[in-house]
C-alpha cells in the first residue's frame, strides 16, 4: 500500500496513541496501585504468570516498537525488577509514555507511511510505521485485560471496564 493510495486519519492515529498511553494509567492508578507488594508479584494461573511480568510485557512491547520506529537499534526493554519495585516500574513506563506522546505530537503522513526495518532473528523484517502503532495498540488492549483478569484473581476485582469506545465518546467512568 503505498501513501498515494491511501489517506491516513492520524488524528485517530494519535487518539488511539492517547487513549493507550490514559488507559495503561487508568489501569495501574486503578487496579494496579491497590495491590500489595505480595499481590504484584504473586502467581497466577492466568496471563503470564504475575501481574508484574504482564505489566513488563506491555512496557517491552511498547519500548520496544517506539525504538524501532525512532530509527533506534532496539537497546533492551527496562529491566524486568527483581522486587515489586512498582515506583520504579512505573516511572519507566511513564517514561515510555512520553515517548509515544511525543510521536503523537510528531506524527505526519510521510511517518506514519514510512518503512520500518529492523532484524529479527537472522532476517530483517520491514513493516510500516503505522503498522507497529496498531500492534502496541492491540498489544496494549490484551494485556490491560490480562492485568484485569490476573487483579481479579489476587485482589478484588477491579470497578471499572475497559472500553475504547467509552473512550472515544467522552462516556466512561473514572
Amino acid at each position: 500500500m503505498s501513501q498515494e493510495a491511501v489517506t491516513a486519519d492520524l488524528d485517530f492515529a494519535r487518539k488511539l496513541i492517547r487513549h493507550n498511553c490514559w488507559e495503561d494509567a487508568r489501569v495501574w492508578r486503578l487496579a494496579i496501585a491497590p495491590l500489595s507488594d505480595a499481590q504484584f508479584v504473586q502467581a497466577t494461573p492466568f496471563g503470564l504468570g504475575t501481574i508484574q511480568r504482564e505489566c513488563w510485557r506491555l512496557m517491552e512491547s511498547q519500548s520496544t516498537c517506539l525504538q524501532r520506529i525512532g530509527g533506534r537499534s532496539f537497546d533492551g526493554a527496562p529491566a524486568l525488577p527483581d522486587s515489586a519495585d512498582r515506583k520504579k516500574m512505573q516511572r519507566q513506563w511513564e517514561a515510555i509514555h512520553a515517548g509515544w506522546s511525543q510521536l503523537a505530537s510528531e506524527l505526519d503522513a510521510a511517518l506514519f507511511f514510512s518503512d520500518c526495518t529492523f532484524a529479527d532473528g537472522d532476517r530483517d523484517v520491514t513493516l510500516k510505521v503505522w503498522q507497529l502503532i496498531f500492534d502496541v495498540i492491540y498489544q496494549g488492549s490484551t494485556h490491560r485485560s490480562d492485568i484485569m483478569r490476573m487483579v481479579a484473581e489476587v485482589h478484588e476485582p477491579p470497578a471499572f471496564d475497559l472500553s475504547l469506545m467509552q473512550y472515544l465518546t467522552g462516556v466512561f467512568r473514572q
